[in-house]
Formats: C-alpha cells, sequence, structure tokens
C-alpha cells in the first residue's frame, strides 16, 4: 500500500517510529520522502514536513490519486481519526500504527521539552500543570487509533526496552520486512544520536523524578487517562508476547511507587 499513517501519543517514542517506517520506505522507494512529496504530491502535501496535524479524507485520497502505486508516503500526526480515513484502514486499504506512553511519564517528558502541539499552533509548556493539560489533550486520540481494526500500537515499555522487537513488529506490519537489519543497525542499541528528539529513552521516570506535589497532582487529575493507559499497555504488551517485560515493568514501577507514598505517609505524620 502506497500510504502509511504514523500516529503517536507525543513523547510515547513516536518519532523514533516515524523513523523506522521512513527509513524502511525510503530504502523501498530509493528516494527520500522530500523527495517524494516535492515531485509527486506537491499539491498535497507540504514538501518540507513529514507532518500533518490532521490527516483528512482530503489528503488521504489526494495523497493516493497523485502517488504512484509503486511508491510508499508515510505522513506523520498526532491528532483525531477521521472518521472517513479509520474506514479505509479498518477495510485494509491504508496503513496505519500508533504508540502510547503512562500519561504521567509523558508529562514530565513534555515539561522537560518544552513544547507541545495544540489543534493550530506549537505553544510553550512552562510548568507541569500545563503539561498535564497538553498530555490530557492528546490522549484524548489514543483510544481511538489503538482501537481501529489493523491499527498496531507500540506501548512506550517495548519501544524503550526492546527495540529489537519493536522494529521487526514495525516493519513487518508496514509490509516491508526487509528493511529490518538495516533499520537495526540505524537504530538499534547505540543508535540514540540518530533517533529525533530523543531524551531519555526510559520508562517510569515520572515515579522518581517527580515531587511529592507533582506526583500527587498528576495522580489525580489523569486518573482516568492512567486507567486507560494500564489497560493498553497490558493488551499491546500482550499481542507484541512481550508478557513477561510487562510484568515486570509494572512491578518495578509499582514497588517504587508504593515506597513513595510509605515516605510521604510518614512525612505527614511527623508533620
Amino acid at each position: 500500500m502506497p500510504l502509511i499513517l504514523a500516529h503517536g501519543q507525543p513523547k510515547s517514542g513516536s518519532s523514533f517510529l516515524f523513523q523506522i517506517a521512513k527509513g524502511a520506505a525510503e530504502r523501498a522507494n530509493g528516494m527520500s520522502l522530500r523527495t517524494l512529496r516535492k515531485r509527486y504530491l506537491a499539491d498535497v502535501l507540504p514538501e518540507n514536513s513529514d507532518f500533518v496535524n490532521v490527516v483528512t479524507e482530503e489528503i488521504v485520497s489526494g495523497t493516493l490519486r497523485a502517488l504512484p502505486h509503486n511508491l510508499i508516503c508515510v505522513i506523520k500526526t498526532h491528532r483525531d481519526l477521521d472518521p472517513s480515513v479509520r474506514a479505509r484502514i479498518a477495510a485494509g486499504r491504508l496503513m496505519a500504527f500508533t504508540s502510547f506512553r503512562d500519561p504521567r511519564d509523558a508529562a514530565l517528558s513534555l515539561l522537560e521539552h518544552g513544547i507541545a502541539r495544540t489543534e493550530d499552533r506549537i505553544v510553550k509548556v512552562r510548568t507541569f500543570s500545563h503539561a498535564i493539560s497538553a498530555v490530557r489533550e492528546d490522549w484524548r486520540f489514543v483510544p481511538a487509533w489503538s482501537a481501529c481494526p489493523n491499527v498496531i500500537a507500540f506501548p512506550f515499555y517495548l519501544t524503550a526496552a526492546d527495540r529489537r522487537c519493536t522494529i521487526e513488529s514495525l516493519c513487518r506490519h508496514i509490509g516491508l520486512p526487509h528493511a529490518t537489519r538495516e533499520m537495526m543497525q540505524r537504530f538499534g542499541d547505540g543508535g540514540d544520536e540518530r533517533i529525533w528528539m530523543f531524551n531519555k529513552g526510559t520508562a517510569d521516570r515520572f515515579v522518581d523524578a517527580l515531587s511529592p506535589e507533582e506526583l500527587a497532582m498528576a495522580n489525580k487529575r489523569l486518573t482516568h487517562e492512567v486507567e486507560a493507559y494500564e489497560g493498553l499497555a497490558r493488551t499491546w504488551m500482550r499481542h507484541h508476547n512481550r508478557q513477561i517485560l510487562y510484568l515486570a515493568l509494572k512491578a518495578s514501577r509499582d514497588r517504587r511507587l508504593s515506597r513513595r507514598n510509605a515516605v510521604g505517609a510518614v512525612d505527614t505524620a511527623l508533620g
């Protein structure tokens, strides 16, 4: 299929996953995506950007009309899943994938990154409260993408802890398994410097990095999002046959959270 949609919750490894798909597509095309957009899609997509805020039916249909069937375009997005585009994916006429992360962890990473995308612009993230609000907005789109038939989802637990499985699964899903070896050489262990906007690459940093007040704020304001995340993480780690890894990471996180809560309770009592 000539069009791949790369959705992801911001700060969930979405740029890494996009780069894998982009590299695999460019290998198959024999040209960069920028050259492809300039040559065939100048009336549909911006030449100098891989990102589209909302992938509409107009963008999809225009891309499919203009693009030769032997070439592949990858579009990155963070926003909503258009119903007509969803129908195309569900019917097997488009390929798509998504990614997600514990919202508390995403809020920490977003604060460190310092910027967030809204519906129509990029804004500065100056406080942790602002980061939480941005994450709540971003999370709204994750359930629809991850529930869409023929979409594969990548929890940050997987992208952070098992890069080989991530690359193999994604290349296989987009129909370019022959690119796996090259993508492993480019982005495998030791390839951090090649990943755009790479921060720490470690899951559940929020447990130790947030202050007690920030952690309490995140738990309170992100209750529903964290609950949804837990279900999706469990489901998709099982899909990738990484249940043991999931259980180990979750157990480590929960133990550390319990210790922090216990210390907080003691401090409150002494205070």
